[in-house]
């Protein structure tokens, strides 16, 4: 009788696995044929087998988790927006809460007290504001409430320093896949007003921003660092393919925070290092190119218009907010309005106008001082932290906090998921941001449920 012979995980690989080129091959043959039908579907048969590969190969599963669900959330609210799937991110949900519940009892996990107690104290306020709520909850306001709750959940993800890197990566290479898409758009609509998609222009700046900043500080910090200038030029396809798009889509708010950010970038890595100066040559050079593309003209002419002076007719509506809030009484002036309380009073100002196109603003009235403080102090917080990190990932965690509190000058960014989502990277940026040493002294114990009980029966009577 012939001897069985067990299977093992070198006998279950497929060639693609141990032959990286073959998969490669494939997907671009793949590529090619289905770019024949549309650009959307060659995208998807482009990133779907990646996210895959990645997925399978990775040896950081919740973090690529989180590179997942980064990736296919941005695809599917801008190249597959005409696309609906009921409940399509649900299992990445459930996969947050389970892993860091896992986390937790099992080996526990690392969080900034002050950052903790901050974000507690605005979700506190957040449920504060639901007390005499009239209006009916809805899909909506559960969606947005759990929005404010992902930013903590995405963190405690994040296990070690080697997480961080697919969640960077996949950072870029969304900003990347969604310029492309922008711009394969826009030749065919022949170069029209604001790319001619079919999405809200804002959003979609704002989801190619966080690649920017991303890829522009892994750029300061590799031509800062010997051994890694060779990434430079790697970046800079990408980065010129993300800038053009921005100019094709002329959002004046997210170009407003992408300057913000790249300045507080340029700045802290020329503190850092005097030789991340190479890097603004080459992020001009990139931008002086792009501007001579067709369609680049678009931001340009939309910051020559009129209504700039008024921040886009919005000055009236933050105009109508701060009036209102300023007569309430000393409880509301706290607290808050309520939620969603802010489109009400821009809906009876404006007609069929409701957002207040400024983050702070929605926050200061719906939550008040309490909901604003904590917010702002968030993110003080963090961008001290981010400060303390003298590398490149201390650089990307600056550049995402500035980006952020740019967009919210213009939009009601907190209202998504991807401004918790990129909230939560940057919180564990500010964990994992620092290598580990090398050192013979064992660390100090994670805070866990099982730690915690052992150490109190550790303890003597």
């Amino acid at each position: 009788m012939p001897k069985a012979v067990p299977m093992t995980r070198a006998a279950l690989r497929s060639p693609a696995v141990d032959h990286p080129w073959l998969l490669g091959a494939a997907i671009g043959v793949a590529f090619g044929a289905a770019a024949v039908a549309s650009i959307e579907l060659a995208l998807g048969v482009l990133a779907a087998p990646l996210l895959l590969y990645g997925f399978i190969r990775s040896g950081v599963k919740s973090e690529m988790v989180v590179a997942v669900f980064w990736v296919s959330f941005c695809l599917y609210e801008t190249v597959f927006a005409a696309l609906t799937l009921q409940g399509f991110f649900y299992p990445f949900y459930a996969a947050f809460f389970v892993s860091a519940a896992v986390s937790l009892l099992r080996t526990g996990i690392r969080i900034q007290a002050g950052v903790l107690g901050t974000y507690v104290v605005f979700l506190a306020v957040v449920l504060v504001s639901f007390v005499g709520f009239t209006e009916p909850i809805g899909f909506e306001v559960i969606q947005r409430v759990f929005a404010y709750v992902i930013g903590l959940v995405v963190m405690l993800q994040f296990r070690s320093w080697r997480g961080i890197r697919p969640v960077m990566l996949a950072t870029v290479a969304t900003g990347t896949t969604i310029a492309v898409w922008v711009i394969a758009t826009s030749i065919q609509a022949g170069f029209r007003y604001r790319g001619d998609i079919a999405v809200d222009q804002n959003v979609v700046s704002f989801f190619i921003g966080f690649g920017v900043i991303v890829a522009l500080a892994a750029a300061a910090d590799a031509i800062a660092t010997p051994g890694r200038r060779s990434r430079l030029l790697v970046l800079l396809l990408p980065l010129g393919a993300m800038l053009y798009a921005l100019m094709l889509l002329a959002s004046r708010g997210i170009a407003l925070a992408l300057i913000l950010a790249t300045a507080a970038v340029v700045v802290r890595a020329l503190i850092l290092d005097r030789r991340s100066l190479g890097v603004v040559f080459a992020v001009a050079a990139i931008g002086a190119g792009a501007l001579l593309l067709p369609g680049s003209d678009h931001l340009m002419a939309r910051f020559a218009l009129d209504d700039t002076e008024t921040g886009n007719r919005r000055l009236p509506i933050w105009e109508a907010l701060i009036d209102d809030f300023v007569q309430s009484d000393p409880y509301t002036i706290a607290v808050g309005h309520g939620f969603g309380s802010s489109e009400l009073v821009v809906q009876r100002a404006f007609g069929s106008l409701t957002s207040t196109h400024n983050a702070f603003l929605q926050i200061l009235y719906e939550f008040g001082v309490v909901g604003l403080a904590s917010f702002l102090g968030l993110h003080v917080l963090l961008l001290l932290r981010a400060y303390q990190l003298r590398n490149g990932r201390g650089l990307v965690m600056f550049g995402l906090l500035w980006f952020l509190v740019g967009a919210n000058l213009t939009l009601n960014a907190p209202d998504g998921f991807m401004y918790w989502t990129a909230l939560g990277v940057a919180m564990a940026l500010g964990l994992w941001g620092r290598a580990p040493r090398r050192s013979t002294e064992p660390e100090a114990p994670p805070v866990g449920l099982h730690q915690r009980a052992a150490a109190e029966r550790a303890l003597p009577p």
